[in-house]
């Protein structure tokens, strides 16, 4: 797949519709590729680290929402004000997605340490226990990190 630059504009020089949205569909898979990556990156993050201090901190998930919303909005630039709804409604889904994994990998780590299991087994013991434990303590990080995504909102885009 041939992907434009990051940095070229939304609308092509040459006044071609075609090669407008050509670019822009190139900028979009450029957004949700950045945005998938952010997505796993902040997940490992976000459970290595509630594991090393045994502790889920809320403003690690306004830090989530931040990174995975501005991965998305970084290829776009001036982007219109309906293209960035649109990218931060799937940037929402991906810090959604992060969070509730991260918290995953931070239970399988801890069940992984205190009953001395493989990582995969641990995970099939973390599997129920987390959805309950999750409905109790989680709405919160997933709040929290919603908030971090809306806030790349009103970040004014690169020139």
């Amino acid at each position: 797949m041939n992907l434009p630059p990051a940095n070229s504009p939304l609308v092509s020089e040459s006044g071609s519709p075609t090669a407008a949205i050509g670019a822009l569909a190139g900028q979009l898979a450029l957004s949700l590729l950045l945005g998938v990556i952010a997505m796993i990156g902040v997940a490992i993050a976000w459970g290595l680290l509630a594991n090393a201090t045994d502790s889920i901190y809320l403003y690690a998930a306004i830090f989530a929402g931040i990174a995975i919303g501005g991965a998305m909005l970084w290829p776009l630039g001036k982007a219109n004000t309906l293209l960035r709804v649109g990218i931060l409604l799937v940037a929402a889904v991906l810090t959604i997605a992060a969070v509730l994994a991260g918290d995953f990998l931070y239970y399988t780590l801890q069940i992984m340490d205190r009953n001395s299991v493989s990582l995969i087994d641990a995970a099939f013991i973390a599997a129920p226990r987390f959805i309950e434990a999750e409905s109790e303590d989680g709405v919160m990080s997933v709040l929290f990190g919603l908030a971090g995504a809306a806030s790349t909102f009103f970040r004014r885009g690169r020139r």
